[in-house]
Order: C-alpha cells, then structure tokens, then sequence
C-alpha cells in the first residue's frame, strides 16, 4: 500500500528556503575553514628555521705595541744566494784574512732611546695586556718559527760603550713583539752560563764579580770553579725550557732581563750546546755577544749538529771585530744572518761571503 503526502505550495517554498539557507552555511564553513587552513600553514612557514648555515662574523680589535717601540735602524741584507753549507764550511775554516768580507755601509745610526718599562718599578702599569702578533726583530735581524732561543751575552765587558742597555732594550722590545702563538728561551752566558730565573750566588773572595754558584728555580745548585768551568757533571744539571708568550710570562722576563748582573768571563760553547739541549729543539737561534770566546773548531763542531737539526743560527756581534769570524762561520753554516752593531751605532751586515 502507498501513502501518497500532498505538501502545499506554502511548504514546498519553505523547504527550498531551508535548503538555500544550508547551502550557503555550507559554503561559509567551507571558506572559513580553508582561510584558516592557508593562515596556519603560512604560519608554520615563518618559523621553520632555514637550511642554510648562519654565518659568523668576528671582529679583533688592532693590538698596541706592549712598549713604544724607538725607530731602529733597518738592514737592507744581500740578495745574493749563500753556497751550500759545505762549500761555505770550506771557505770560512781556510781564510783568515778579513779582505773577502762583504760589509755593506748603513747610512744612517741606530738610534735606540732608553726603553720606558712602566710607570713603576715592577713593570706595573707600562705593560699591555695584549702581545703584538707580527714577527719580531733582533737588532734588525728577523726571527720566525713557533720556538725563538735567546742566546745573550751578560758578561762584565758589555759594561763598556753603553753595550748593556742597548741590549737589555733591544732584547725587551722583541720578546715583548712575539706572537702569542711562539715559544721562546733565554739563556744567559759569561764565564758560566745560566737561566733567567736562576739566582746568582757571587764569590767573595774576589775583586770582581765572579759566579760561584746559580740556585735555580726547582732547587738544583751548579757550582762553578772558575770563570769558564764547572765540576764534572755539574752543568747537567741545568735544564732550559720554553716559557709560553702571555703577558704575565713577558712581564716576568722584562723584569729578569733589567735585575740580572754582568759577571766575568766570555765563553760560547756551553750556552749554544745548552740551547741545543731544548725538547722540542728550536727553530731559530739568536746569538749575542761582545766577545772573542769561540773558537772556529767549536764553531764548526756545534754548527754542524745545528745543521743536522734543522736549527738556523743568526748571530749579533756587539762592537768586537774580533769575534766576526767565528760569527760568520756559525751563522753561514746554519743558513743564518750575521750582523755587527759598531760602535757608532750603525748595524751592518757581515754575510754572504764573497770568495
């Protein structure tokens, strides 16, 4: 059986209106829910962090010289290219004369002024507390290498000519120029030899001062008998180190390099073996003197295991003819420079050698 509804004309109308109104709410959610949707999804986009790297940018401020820095005189050094070290060996050991020595004048004088330490008397308020990182310079001569030996002269005669504050400047200036990625040593020679931190225990039974003994710094006594000789086996005892390049360590040089005294004697062969003796070895070693204490047996000797190791001696003669010589020969063998500061104060350079 089938029901048959009849509506009116009046409920046909409101049921389209009813279906219109739906359509319509429909059709708004529908928008409404696709704007909401395109909102989130630019959201997320925002804040996705990127794939590409984020660039660092670093800014190093320039450094300052740690002391003013007097005008010194620069060496305009030969271009010429040295013979190979034997040849050179065989020059040297075989001439005696000075006549085939090429020493090229310097017009203008080294001018170096009193070195201003601070304002007080511990080098207190002149230090800086950053290290200049350029390469240094040693009486004009350069020294590079991440391990620089100071080889220095501290006997009685460089009180003469005004030698010993010319060179307690010029050593201050350039340790204080070292980078701070540099080792560096010191070791200090007259008759003796001994370290920067050593304590000088002077004879009393003598006029002049003359070391009897040196206490270092971890207890260790070196005796000494005379101006140029130890007991058997006493200078084993002495150990030089590296000393790493921060202002504390340059602040405590300073001060050892102005405190430390002159003593008797010059002799070269224990500071050079001793500096040799280094782990790790260096790479440069500057050697300062003002006397005639080596002879060219020792030279060759301790230059030929220089050699071998790879090590470059430049040397410093302070105002002694005399010792050029030897000098030369020690520093040609290495590949090294030598120089002689006059006494007028030019600084002139004694290599390469003609024949």
């Amino acid at each position: 059986m089938s029901i048959h509804v009849t509506m009116s004309q009046e409920a046909h109308t409101r049921l389209k209106r009813e279906r219109t109104r739906s359509t319509v709410s429909s059709l708004a959610i529908a928008l409404l829910a696709t704007a909401l949707l395109l909102v989130l999804l630019g959201f997320l986009t925002i804040i996705t962090p990127s794939d590409e790297p984020e660039v660092l940018i670093s800014y190093q401020p320039l450094r300052e010289d740690i002391i003013d820095e007097s005008p010194t005189q620069q060496v305009n050094r030969s271009t010429t290219d040295a013979p190979p070290a034997s040849s050179q060996l065989t020059s040297i050991i075989t001439s005696t004369a000075s006549s085939p020595v090429a020493v090229p004048s310097i017009d203008t004088a080294l001018d170096i002024e009193s070195a201003d330490f601070g304002a007080d008397n511990d080098f207190g308020a002149g230090f800086s507390q950053e290290i200049q990182s350029s390469e240094t310079t040693f009486f004009g001569t350069s020294l590079s290498g991440e391990r620089i030996c100071y080889i220095i002269d501290y006997s009685l005669s460089m009180n003469a000519d005004g030698r010993v504050d010319l060179m307690k400047q010029e050593l201050s200036r350039s340790i204080s120029k070292l980078s701070p990625s540099t080792e560096f040593s010191m070791i200090f020679f007259a008759g003796p030899v001994w370290l920067p931190s050593d304590k000088l225990i002077l004879r009393t039974d003598v006029d002049y001062p003359m070391v009897a003994e040196t206490l270092q710094s971890n207890g260790q006594r070196v005796k000494w008998t005379g101006q140029s000789s130890t007991k058997a086996g006493e200078l084993e005892k002495l150990i030089p180190s590296w000393t790493q390049v921060t202002p504390q360590q340059i602040k405590a040089s300073l001060k050892q390099i102005k405190e430390t005294p002159l003593v008797v004697g010059t002799e070269w062969s224990k500071p050079l073996r001793k500096a040799l003796q280094l782990s790790p070895l260096p790479d440069t070693i500057i050697f300062m003197t003002d006397g005639d204490g080596g002879t060219l047996d020792t030279v060759q000797e301790i230059a030929e295991i220089a050699y071998r190791k790879s090590i470059t001696i430049n040397t410093i003669t302070l105002m002694e003819p005399k010792a050029r010589e030897a000098m030369m020969a020690l520093a040609s063998l290495t590949h090294g420079s030598a120089s002689m500061v006059e006494a007028n104060g030019n600084i002139v350079d004694l290599l390469p050698l003609t024949n």
